[in-house]
């Protein structure tokens, strides 16, 4: 299976596309969607015949590293404060996305209250290769 942290996937390829984010950053839907999808293709059409199908991990709202450790990513909130990135925005579709690709394409999405995609594929990766 190719897992995929559709987070960073969506994050460092708008990054890639549209420059860097200190000079601002006109985020549209259409943009993000076809960053996304590209992505994802390119990743199934490289991947595929060797590890098999996508399966898309997704980070929860809140995830228990910050319960235990308050200040985990602190400093990356305080650096999209300052930034001219609209991360509302990028979030928002994000999460609008990734219910798309839920709803509308065949891959598997995965999300687990509580965890960050990197969780999800730490136990994908132990679950497989105990079995």
């Amino acid at each position: 299976m190719i897992l995929v942290d559709l987070s960073q996937v969506i994050i460092s390829s708008l990054m890639q596309q549209v420059g860097s984010a200190k000079y601002g950053v006109d985020v549209s839907e259409d943009l993000m969607r076809h960053i996304v999808l590209n992505t994802i293709r390119s990743y199934r059409n490289r991947f595929k015949a060797e590890y098999g199908e996508v399966v898309i991990c997704c980070d929860a709202q809140h995830y228990w590293r910050k319960d235990v450790f308050p200040y985990y990513k602190a400093s990356r909130k305080k650096l999209r404060e300052k930034s001219n990135v609209d991360w509302t925005t990028i979030f928002d579709l994000l999460h609008q996305i990734r219910d798309e690709l839920d709803e509308n394409f065949p891959y598997k999405v995965i999300r687990v209250d509580g965890a960050e995609a990197d969780d999800i594929i730490a136990s994908c990766v132990m679950y497989t290769a105990h079995t």
